[in-house]
């Protein structure tokens, strides 16, 4: 009803309000103008609304469009008075600002992807002719302006015009030398500013003459010491793709330290997030050329970071009648820049993997960063912080006196929050055991720091669900595995926590990994004293039915971690004196023998595994995706699937088929929400963590399994009878096998150099 009554009636009022505007008749505010072409927008994808738009739309472009994207008087009063305001209104903006340029700009975009083959290429010859007029007077203020406009509205459709199928795609070089490139030397800055901005747009065209891209960089690198502010970002933000060009690169890395000193000095005074992110990549591309200058560049960073929250914190803790600090949209430019600035930290660290002298320096350097942000409740930089924090610990292999004061911190955030906050801070916490577990254990307080941690995540019901308790089981395995027969009176309240919960038959039961982590922690408490475990399932009247539980879910212990553990615990309980074997066990300890061997036979699969996508990850090419071809054609190609399935007016465009889709689309959704029966089940798969080292890295599976084998042989006969009767031959090929691998693993291990 509405797109047949009411649609056209509100077009035919559009359209001529737009004309008295075009004309000069009438006056729209900006507001008003959003509005107008935010409905224009929605108009262009429907048939019925776009038939009655189409005849205007080369108007609109050309007229109202245009217009728009040209930098008023306002606009260039601003560019020389207000340079950091101009900057956030026409360069570092959202998408989804209610501006009429960005209206304009959507618009556009919305025509050129729907009805491309009415609207490109008029619109191309409009912005041809505009920028054509431009060359023979470069210095004429209002042909300046106009091509402005221009450059803006080619921007806008950049990845639709490097479409593989684009017929201009090859041209783009020959137009950027021969329209772009001179504006770099432009008498006015706000056109300097757009050449770099439109350069940044067309970064992955596939320049065929390399001394152009010599141009390119001179040019944005001339730039980034502009006079003018609003340049200098621009043209930060163009010379960050530009490292994709192995000759710029090579240029770049012998400047690279001068370059970041003008980064810097650029973040110092304007807070964009964007910044952060140019500097983020540099680091990790030039971390080689920064290492000499780390303690240097992240201290400056530090004093960037700790300007920013300070005037976060003041913001925060300014009374109600102070109306200088409502602004949001500032205090979310600010946190922006400030997370970049972290992500740019940390990426450092990550550079510095060899350089631990350094690392340790840094951390110095740090010091303020964690005590701001932990010590105020600065809870939007958590996540990054506590990265920090692991890269940290990760990078130099121990836990040193300021990361204990840090863990402190960072047990204090987690109990102010609830501990709402620790899936995010695992990471973090298991390098305090992976790297600190025996300064940890000395430490009554800390353990005990760590134990709450675990215990509140695990009892809390109501705030925290499955995925937070997986998580502390992760913190519980890692610890029993690391610091085994050292915590002897917290394996009891361990299990406690854990058995309670597979007793329960709760729904939560159903997400693999919760479950997994579960029984993982009894088994990890196998491994870490196998008697005492035994003897507290046996006071649950739990025994039986743990190993049943267990062996029914193994094939969820998928991961080289599990089968390890899993490993390891029946050994432990394989080398116990019968006295302290449970009769619910020691009856089944042949099948509980021939389920260990089924284990070890999957591990080097699952070892192999392992390597091979470490190895897939390791191999991916950073800059693959800036290669010739990196456009996929989801506009032309798109299209053309459309056109394909009968969707073509008779003008050659596209129907719209949204509408028929986001209806299909909630019936589906809602579907889904009368049978949520397997929602638990979906997406709990247990995944390798690649690069996560733990404690039972060190430890040999197929050395410990023959070494218990053999010790059974020679020392325990009717226990070793017991437990090998029943091997088929299958089993033994098995056990044969994996006292090779043992063999040959360790002398493989023995062969590496000590260090």
């Amino acid at each position: 009803m509405f797109l047949d009554n009411f649609a056209p009636e509100i077009l035919k009022a559009y359209f001529e309000q737009i004309q008295l505007w075009i004309e000069k008749r009438t006056w729209l505010g900006r507001a008003s103008l959003y509005n107008i072409l935010s409905f224009f927008e929605e108009c262009v994808g429907i048939k019925s609304t776009w038939l009655l738009l189409k005849p205007h739309s080369e108007v609109l472009i050309s007229h109202v469009v245009f217009p728009l994207l040209c930098p008023s008087d306002a606009d260039l009063e601003t560019f020389e008075e207000e340079p950091e305001e101009y900057i956030h209104e026409r360069i570092d903006i959202f998408e989804e600002s209610p501006t009429a340029d960005v209206a304009a700009t959507n618009f556009l975009l919305k025509l050129v992807r729907k009805r491309r083959k009415t609207v490109f290429t008029p619109t191309l010859q409009f912005i041809q002719t505009v920028v054509a007029s431009h060359i023979a007077n470069q210095g004429d203020l209002e042909l300046s302006r106009k091509k402005e406009g221009a450059l803006r509205m080619l921007g806008a459709i950049s990845y639709i015009v490097l479409s593989k199928q684009s017929p201009i795609v090859d041209q783009m070089e020959s137009f950027l030398v021969q329209y772009v490139f001179p504006d770099f030397h432009s008498a006015y800055g706000f056109l300097r500013a757009r050449a770099c901005e439109f350069l940044n747009r067309y970064a992955d065209t596939a320049f065929s003459n390399e001394e152009n891209v010599s141009v390119a960089y001179q040019s944005v690198l001339k730039c980034m010491t502009d006079e003018h502010l609003p340049v200098q970002v621009e043209a930060a933000l163009a010379l960050q793709p530009m490292i994709r060009h192995e000759n710029v690169r090579a240029a770049l890395s012998t400047r690279i330290p001068e370059v970041m000193q003008l980064l810097l000095d650029l973040a110092n005074k304007i807070d964009i997030d964007a910044l952060s992110g140019v500097m983020e990549e540099f680091v990790e591309v030039f971390s080689e050329q920064l290492t000499p200058f780390s303690v240097q560049l992240a201290t400056q960073l530090r004093d960037q970071f700790m300007r920013i929250a300070g005037e976060l914190l003041e913001k925060y803790n300014a009374g109600p009648e102070d109306v200088s600090n409502l602004d949001d949209v500032a205090s979310e430019e600010k946190t922006m820049a400030a997370l970049g600035i972290l992500n740019t930290l940390t990426s450092l660290l990550l550079a510095l993997d060899n350089a631990s002298d350094i690392v340790l320096k840094l951390e110095d350097v740090f010091m303020p960063i964690f005590a701001a942000v932990l010590g105020n409740e600065l809870s939007e930089f958590y996540n990054e912080i506590w990265s920090l924090a692991e890269n940290i610990t990760f990078t130099i292999k121990t836990i040193s006196p300021n990361m204990w004061q840090v863990y402190k911190l960072v047990h204090k955030s987690l109990r102010d929050f609830g501990f709402d906050y620790i899936e995010d801070a695992l990471p973090c916490l298991s390098n305090y055991i992976q790297y600190g577990a025996e300064a940890l254990v000395a430490d009554g307080e800390n353990l005990g720091l760590m134990y709450e941690v675990i215990e509140q995540v695990m009892v809390d019901t109501e705030s925290l669900g499955a995925t937070d308790r997986t998580v502390a089981c992760n913190l519980t395995i890692r610890l029993l595995t690391a610091v085994r027969g050292q915590i002897d009176a917290y394996v009891p309240r361990f299990l406690e926590l854990v058995v309670s919960r597979l007793q329960s038959n709760e729904p939560a039961l159903k997400n693999i990994a919760y479950k997994v982590h579960l029984l993982e922690v009894v088994i990890a408490s196998l491994y870490y004293n196998a008697q005492a475990t035994l003897v507290f399932l046996e006071s649950k009247g739990f025994t039986q039915g743990f190993f049943t539980l267990w062996f029914e879910s193994m094939e969820s212990f998928s991961r080289v971690q599990d089968k390890k553990v899993s490993i390891l615990a029946l050994l432990a309980i394989f080398a116990l004196p019968d006295e302290q074997i449970p009769a619910a066990i020691h009856g089944n300890l042949s099948q509980l023998s021939k389920g260990l061997v089924s284990i070890v036979a999957t591990l080097p699969a699952a070892v192999e595994n392992k390597e091979k996508l470490a190895k897939e990850y390791d191999s991916i090419d950073a800059y693959d995706d800036f290669s010739d071809g990196a456009y996929e054609d989801e506009e032309w190609g798109g299209d053309d699937d459309e056109l394909a399935q009968g969707h073509e007016d008779a003008d050659g465009n596209v129907d719209d088929v949204e509408d028929a889709e986001y209806v299909s689309y909630l019936e589906s959704e809602l579907a889904a929400k009368h049978d949520d029966s397997d929602f638990f089940e979906k997406g709990n798969e247990l995944e390798e963590e690649l690069f996560e080292e733990t404690p039972l890295d060190p430890v040999n599976a197929y050395v410990a399994f023959r070494d218990t084998l053999l010790a059974l042989n020679q020392n325990n006969q009717p226990r070793y009878q017991l437990l090998t009767n029943e091997y088929n031959e299958q089993d033994k090929a098995v056990v044969d096998k994996t006292f090779e691998l043992a063999s040959r693993t360790e002398n493989k291990l023995n062969q590496q150099p000590k260090h």
